[in-house]
């Protein structure tokens, strides 16, 4: 589990390079291992159901994703904030398929406009995809005081 506190201060204090090259991003690198557990074709099969691309030019369900899980890993808690730590990443995230940060209202269009089933819906497809990894261990953490055993009853 990687701490966010220390992504964020990964985040600060990387230094720009001349060149972009995705081993000289510490930051980079990190984003770039939480994202590659959701599959890119999962979040275009998402986005096809619920047609959320349709009516957005520059701000697809995948960049959309991208940037809300950076301010949640950047614990940013503003959209202004969350475009300000994005400037970090500038000329970083080509990788990913970003080659222009959004514009605050932008992405609050998209926040507001774009159906939030369709994250939802992706949430449950990685759920479907990685159901062989998950082991039912994960199940007997409590929750709310009640500890779920294996069997799927509460105690």
């Amino acid at each position: 589990m990687v701490d966010p506190t220390f992504f964020w201060e990964v985040v600060v204090t990387t230094q720009q390079p001349a060149r972009c090259n995705i081993q000289n991003y510490p930051d980079s690198r990190i984003i770039c291992q939480l994202l590659s557990f959701i599959p890119r074709e999962l979040v275009d099969q998402a986005a096809e159901t619920f047609k959320s691309d349709r009516y957005y030019k520059t701000m697809s369900t995948w960049k959309q994703l991208v940037f809300m899980f950076y301010g949640v890993v950047s614990k940013s808690n503003s959209l202004n904030s969350l475009c300000k730590c994005l400037l970090f990443l500038e000329n970083k995230l080509s990788y990913l398929g970003i080659y222009r940060l959004p514009a605050s209202s932008t992405l609050s269009d998209a926040n507001c406009k774009r159906p939030n089933e369709v994250f939802g819906y992706i949430y449950y497809l990685l759920l479907a995809h990685y159901k062989l990894e998950i082991s039912q261990g994960y199940l007997s953490m409590p929750i709310n005081g009640e500890s779920v055993s294996r069997s799927g009853k509460a105690s």
